[in-house]
């Protein structure tokens, strides 16, 4: 393994260890002969693939020549310590990882349209090259102290002629969550996928998360394939249509839909950077610490025309009421309260946390308006409190044209004040038949700009979701068939998608997999009711002690009439000795649950017996 202080062929002195990655340590070094400060990636490959890629990655990227593209001096193999060594000499850029740079949260807007111009730039130049990267996310982007970014690490680039996105072993390789739907497929690609990497890379720089939040590769590639992506000033709401129309544009799923090239790409950032700059001081996001933004002179064309097959309607940008300096520190002050405000524990004094609210919301809007982004998420804030106290309160339904006004339709804010009202008016008893289809009506329309705005499997939609469905399985009764089919059949449709947006032990999903194994136990479908009951008992952490004893009763005959004698008659023992250490309304159950576990019993016995006398 190389040291500080070894000297690689007599040639690269290793000083300092700047970084690790998947395949290579990085060095700072310096090249004697020159005299001059390098950087040296070394390797110790484990596979000949590990090898191929290394050598890969110095023919690829020695083979360009561009300022945003870290310069390759020399490549070498070479045996240290009695092991093969491969390394790397490229030039020594100083700066830091755009990576490092969101970990400070969000750069200064018009800086990240000069870096993402920069990265536009190099992706140009290897797609002209027939080079696609295939790895473009913010550790492999350096923003230079005083020079330009610099684009690296072309260890996995391969040449368009090439057509495979596996290594040698089948593995698929890349970075997931920034990873094009054809990429997903392993078909073949292009620099267009490089171009759909850029848009996940400006979401992230633009709004502090990813299109896609996917915790595992399965659930990510899904998401990349079929999701629609969320809007990006849903959760940036400064940003303008035009921003939100590019970002969308670069995650098209089809490539054809995305942008043809990086310099396409990099025309519209400089209309973006125009908008923005005609538009200060609308956009609020913080400078990044010690990165001031360099603004090249650079041309302003207009955006070619493209034809979409769903164009996202044009939101324009919130524009605050401009105060002078002063009211910054006011801004912070109060900030800071309605921060500690929320976090005042569930169960804090409810007049406590209301009267501080209120008169928060008071020096708000004295202070910097009543239309200000503080003051109106201060009064929503107040409106929601009281609401889930009475779900009949006014107040929300009040601030809701204001969210709409201040932070735009798409705005998670405002999908969500909705989603709850028309929750409740879907399912409520005193809006009458013809209230309730009028709001499920509004509640369909909501759930598709949820899915846009946020994404599919956002909490948000799919409590939307969750809500429109409860409201058609009103009224559906558990005696007849007809209605149980109908109930199991729209909650089967969304179980999937709760799986994938919601947390195990969430109550709401909870109680749409309890629903569903219940409807599969009165249809008799046995082998899938004790499916749905098994995956229930793992959502709970596997304790089904706080279960109601006719579910725990379900879950025990639906395992034995699937044939699993042994845990039917276990899950029914276990009730047996509940029901009997605690006598109460359910202890009629007592005679039924021994039956059943009697039975299965003798099932179980019987099953093992012709096991037991073959090894004899």
């Amino acid at each position: 393994m190389p040291q500080v202080g070894d000297v690689l062929d007599g040639r690269y002195r290793l000083d300092a260890e700047l970084g690790a990655g998947g395949f290579g340590t990085v060095w700072r070094a310096r090249d004697l002969r020159m005299n001059r400060e390098v950087a040296v990636k070394t390797g110790l490959p484990g596979t000949a693939d590990e090898a191929r890629r290394f050598v890969r990655e110095a023919e690829l990227a020695g083979s360009l020549t561009h300022p945003n593209i870290v310069t390759v001096h020399d490549f070498a193999h070479i045996t240290l310590g009695g092991r093969e060594v491969i390394y790397l000499v490229m030039e020594l850029v100083r700066g830091e990882s755009l990576a490092t740079v969101l970990g400070r949260g969000l750069p200064d807007f018009q800086a990240s349209l000069a870096w993402a111009e920069q990265i536009c730039a190099a992706l140009e130049a290897a797609h002209a090259a027939g080079i696609v990267h295939r790895d473009i996310k913010p550790p492999n982007v350096i923003i230079g102290e005083t020079g330009p970014v610099k684009v690296l690490d072309f260890g996995i680039a391969k040449h368009q002629l090439s057509q495979t996105n596996l290594t040698g072993t089948g593995t698929l390789i890349g970075s997931f969550a920034y990873m094009a739907p054809e990429r997903c497929r392993s078909g073949a690609v292009d620099g267009r996928s490089d171009l759909y990497a850029l848009g996940c890379l400006l979401m992230e720089l633009w709004t502090g998360r990813l299109p896609f939040l996917g915790r595992e590769w399965a659930e990510l590639s899904v998401q990349h394939m079929t999701a629609p992506p969320p809007t990006p000033s849903a959760f940036a709401p400064a940003l303008t249509a035009t921003a939100d129309r590019l970002v969308l544009d670069l995650l098209a799923k089809d490539p054809d839909r995305r942008p043809p090239h990086a310099a396409a790409v990099a025309q519209r950032l400089a209309v973006i950077a125009r908008e923005a700059r005609e538009a200060r001081p609308a956009h609020g996001f913080p400078a990044p610490h010690g990165l001031p933004a360099v603004h090249a002179p650079r041309p302003e064309p207009q955006p070619e025309p493209r034809d979409r097959a769903v164009e996202p309607p044009p939101l324009p940008p919130y524009t605050p009421t401009v105060l002078d300096g002063s009211a910054e520190p006011v801004r912070g002050a109060l900030r800071r309260r309605l921060d500690q405000i929320l976090a005042l524990p569930d169960d804090a004094d409810a007049g406590e946390f209301q009267e501080l609210l209120d008169a928060l919301v008071l020096e708000a809007q004295r202070e910097l308006g009543p239309d200000d982004p503080l003051t109106t998420e201060a009064v929503l804030v107040r409106a929601r409190r009281l609401w889930r106290r009475d779900p009949g309160d006014p107040g929300l339904s009040r601030v809701v044209p204001k969210l709409v006004r201040v932070f735009g339709e798409r705005d998670r804010r405002t999908i969500e004040a909705r989603a709850l009202l028309l929750s409740y008016g879907a399912g409520a008893d005193h809006a009458g038949r013809e209230g309730r289809e009028a709001a499920r009506d509004e509640l369909r329309e909501l759930i598709g700009v949820a899915t846009l705005a946020l994404g599919p499997y956002d909490p948000v939609t799919l409590r939307a979701r969750i809500a429109l469905v409860t409201s058609l399985c009103r009224g559906l009764s558990r005696d007849r068939e007809a209605d149980v089919k109908r109930r199991r059949a729209l909650l089967e449709r969304i179980l999937p998608d709760l799986a994938v947006g919601l947390p195990a032990g969430d109550p709401e999903r909870l109680r749409v997999q309890a629903t569903v194994a219940d409807d599969a136990y009165l249809l008799a479908d046995y082998p899938a009711a004790a499916r749905y009951y098994d995956e229930l008992a793992a959502l709970t952490g596997g304790d089904v002690r706080d279960w109601p004893a006719l579910d725990v009763l379900a879950h025990g005959r639906s395992l034995g009439e699937s044939g699993e004698f042994t845990r039917a008659a276990d899950t029914l023992t276990r009730l047996k000795n509940r029901l009997a250490a605690e006598p109460g309304p359910m202890s009629h159950l007592v005679d039924e649950v021994h039956r059943l576990e009697s039975r299965y019993l003798r099932k179980a016995r019987r099953q093992d017996r012709p096991a037991r006398s073959w090894f004899r």
